[in-house]
């Protein structure tokens, strides 16, 4: 079965800033990409998230799973854009350092 993923992108301030704070749950299909982006902290969430740093290329260069809520994580060197979404979705995917994450989320 092919799964069709929804990108949510955080376009502002506020939204980058925020982040999933708001958010009770993400779909299973839900994931939440913030460019420019090299380190996050899970800070007043409600949930985990799997979190899936690339470089300018789309890349991989990081992953961590079920990052648990009042954490800090950085991407290795080279991260530039985050992608979070719900534990599992790295599983799912198959998701390695060195893969591009646009050819996987298609």
């Amino acid at each position: 079965m092919v799964k069709k993923y929804r990108i949510t992108r955080a376009s502002g301030f506020k939204e980058r800033l925020l982040g999933l704070i708001p958010y009770k749950t993400l779909s299973d299909n839900e994931i939440f990409f913030i460019k420019d982006c090299s380190a996050i902290h899970t800070f007043f969430m409600h949930f985990p998230i799997d979190v899936i740093f690339t470089d300018k290329a789309g890349l991989i260069v990081s992953l961590k799973e079920a990052l648990l809520p009042w954490r800090v994580f950085s991407g290795s060197r080279g991260a530039r854009d985050v992608y979070e979404a719900i534990p599992g979705i790295i599983r799912r995917l198959n998701l390695k350092k060195g893969d591009n994450v646009k050819r996987k989320l298609k």
